[in-house]
C-alpha cells in the first residue's frame, strides 16, 4: 500500500505515493476505496471504463475522485483497482481508467 490516512480537521485525508502519475491516480482510487470499506474484501466481478478531463493534475485528481464516488453513488460499486492512462489533450489534461470491482453488498462491505 503506497498511502496512509493523516490526521486533519475535514473529512479525510491521505497521502498518496506513485512512481508516476498513473500509479498515483491508481493508487488514489485504492485509498478511497480504503476510506469507505475494507478494499480486500472487493473482488472483481465486473470491469467499468471511467474517463475525466480538466485544465491540470490537481484538478484531474478531483474530477477522478469525483467519478468514482458517482459510481459507488450510482451505481452502487466498489473498486479494487484500475489501470489509469493520462494524456495531454489541448490545454488540459484527458485520463481514461479501467477499473474492477464489484456491487457494494453492505453485508460484505461494511462502511468505514
Amino acid at each position: 500500500m503506497s498511502y496512509r490516512q493523516i490526521d486533519h480537521t475535514g473529512d479525510l485525508a491521505v497521502v498518496v505515493r506513485a512512481a508516476n502519475r498513473e500509479e498515483l491516480f491508481a493508487e488514489a482510487l485504492a485509498a478511497m476505496t480504503d476510506c469507505v470499506t475494507d478494499r480486500s474484501s472487493v473482488g472483481c466481478s465486473l470491469a467499468r471504463r471511467l474517463e475525466a478531463e480538466a485544465a491540470d493534475l490537481e484538478l484531474l485528481l478531483v474530477e477522478w475522485l469525483g467519478e468514482v464516488l458517482y459510481a459507488f453513488e450510482v451505481h452502487r460499486e466498489v473498486y479494487s483497482r484500475a489501470e489509469v492512462q493520462i494524456e495531454e489533450r489541448g490545454e488540459g489534461l484527458a485520463l481514461r481508467a479501467t477499473v474492477e470491482g464489484e456491487l457494494f453488498d453492505p453485508d460484505r462491505h461494511p462502511l468505514k
